[in-house]
C-alpha cells in the first residue's frame, strides 16, 4: 500500500467471498464486476467507521476530527482490478486543543488564566498533562481557539501547539489485525447482498 493508505480491499478478497455465486453472476453481462464494485464501496465506507471507533479507544479526540483525516476512495467499474482505499489526508499532527484542553475559554472571552499552563489528555489510558507556560487564545490570523505558547520574549511570538497524530493507532499490529478481520467480515456480508441485488435486477432471483 502507499504511505498514506490505511486500509485496502480489492478484487482478491471479493472473488474469494463470491465463489458460491460466480456461476449465477456469469449469466449477467458485467454482473461480477458490478457486484464487486458495489460491495467494495459499501465495505470501505463501513471500515472508516470501524477505524474511527478503533482510534477513539486509544486517543481522547472527537470522532469528527478522526473522520476528517480520512478519505474514502471508491472503486470504479472501468478499472481492470477494482479496489477501495481508506486514505489519510492533510496534516497528520493534531492541535493539542483538540485533546480535551482545560481551560477551553480564552481570558479575553471571560475564561480563567491557568496557573501553570493548559492541561490535555492525549491518550485515554494516560493522565492529564500540563503544558508549562501555555494558554488558550484565538490566533490573530483567524481560526478557532488553540493552545499557544510564547516562543520568545517578543509580545506577538505565539506558536500554536500540536500533538501526535491519532492515526498512529492504526500502526499498531493488534489494531490492524482486528480491522482486517472486520473488513473481511463486512465484505463477506456485503458481497452476498450486492450479488443478490445484481441477480434480482437481471430477473434471476
Amino acid at each position: 500500500m502507499a504511505k498514506n493508505d490505511l486500509i485496502r480491499i480489492d478484487t482478491f478478497h471479493a472473488e474469494k467471498a463470491l465463489e458460491d455465486l460466480q456461476d449465477a453472476l456469469s449469466m449477467v453481462p458485467g454482473g461480477m464486476k458490478k457486484a464487486m464494485c458495489r460491495a467494495l464501496s459499501r465495505t470501505i465506507k463501513g471500515m472508516r467507521t470501524d477505524a474511527v471507533r478503533q482510534i477513539r479507544k486509544d486517543y481522547n479526540v472527537p470522532a469528527k476530527d478522526v473522520r476528517s483525516k480520512m478519505t474514502v476512495v471508491s472503486p470504479k467499474p472501468a478499472d481492470n482490478h477494482p479496489r477501495a482505499l481508506l486514505r489519510a489526508e492533510g496534516r497528520m499532527s493534531v492541535p493539542l486543543f483538540r485533546y480535551g484542553a482545560r481551560p477551553r475559554v480564552p481570558v479575553a472571552a471571560g475564561g480563567r488564566r491557568p496557573r501553570k499552563g493548559v492541561s490535555v489528555q492525549v491518550k485515554k489510558t494516560s493522565g492529564r498533562k500540563v503544558i508549562e507556560g501555555s494558554f488558550v487564545q484565538r490566533p490573530k490570523n483567524g481560526g478557532g481557539v488553540q493552545i499557544m505558547k510564547r516562543e520568545t520574549k517578543e509580545r506577538d511570538s505565539h506558536q500554536v501547539l500540536y500533538g501526535p497524530s491519532h492515526l498512529q493507532a492504526l500502526k499498531d499490529e493488534g489494531n490492524l489485525f482486528e480491522l482486517q478481520e472486520l473488513a473481511e467480515e463486512r465484505l463477506q456480508k456485503n458481497i452476498i447482498h450486492e450479488a443478490d441485488f445484481v441477480l434480482q435486477q437481471a430477473g434471476l432471483r
